[in-house]
């Protein structure tokens, strides 16, 4: 079961990348398209210094900008393919710095998506974790809200993610204005393979496995329940001292 949530998490790596490939390669096309059209348009008179220098400084900036887009597309590939690797290390980190490395992962889905997310965190406190395997359970939490809007066409779409500190335990709220999970559903939803996507690319496996890294490997909690609105996810760590 590990494998296959490892092979699914693998395809929603390819998608990602893709989301955040698709503008630089965008500006790529433009940028090389406006020189090509400026030269054989004539736009340059080669015939004087001044032509030949304005030529020159428009094609070095444009091949600047050229390298930018190439530099983040390959930093996109490498901060993609560290967080996926599976390495059991365990380092204490601020809780608040995988939440939002967690929703800088998701971005661009959620811009494409039109979704609108509201942040509260108020402490900085720390958790020992592995912070890839606690990243991957926030991200497996929103992307599940992500799908339901998707599934059941909502309109305004909001993910609230609040972070609080109470006592020697942390706790992450993640509510969204989804519609909630079917009543029939909701005792099933840590269930391996239970899934509420019907088309073919539900494993069932992201919240089974979620559960099982924060309550067996982190010696945490992890609730989802339904809200008025949608679901409220809790995500409960203890934090170091």
């Amino acid at each position: 079961m590990y494998q296959q949530q490892r092979f699914s998490q693998i395809g929603e790596m390819l998608s990602m990348i893709a989301h955040q490939w698709r503008l630089p390669l965008s500006h790529i096309g433009t940028t090389t398209l406006v020189a090509q059209m400026k030269i054989e348009l004539g736009k340059f008179d080669f015939t004087n210094k001044e032509g030949l220098q304005e030529c020159k400084e428009f094609t070095l900036e444009k091949l600047k900008n050229i390298t930018n887009y190439v530099t983040n597309m390959s930093e996109t590939i490498d901060e993609f393919s560290d967080f996926y690797k599976h390495e059991n290390i365990t380092c204490v980190v601020p809780l608040v710095d995988v939440i939002q490395k967690s929703i800088q992962m998701l971005l661009p889905l959620i811009h494409s998506e039109a979704i609108f997310i509201k942040t509260s965190f108020n402490t900085d406190a720390r958790v020992s974790v592995n912070r890839n395997e606690i990243s991957q359970v926030i991200i497996n939490i929103i992307k599940n809200s992500i799908d339901n809007f998707k599934r059941k066409e909502i309109q305004n779409r909001i993910i609230e993610i609040e972070l609080l500190e109470m006592d020697e335990l942390l706790k992450v709220i993640i509510k969204d204005n989804g519609g909630g999970i079917e009543k029939d559903h909701i005792n099933k939803i840590f269930d391996p393979y239970f899934s509420q996507k019907y088309e073919k690319n539900g494993k069932g496996l992201g919240l089974y496995m979620s559960k099982v890294i924060v309550e067996n490997y982190h010696k945490g909690e992890l609730h989802i329940s339904n809200s008025f609105e949608g679901i409220i996810c809790e995500l409960v760590l203890r934090r170091v001292v």
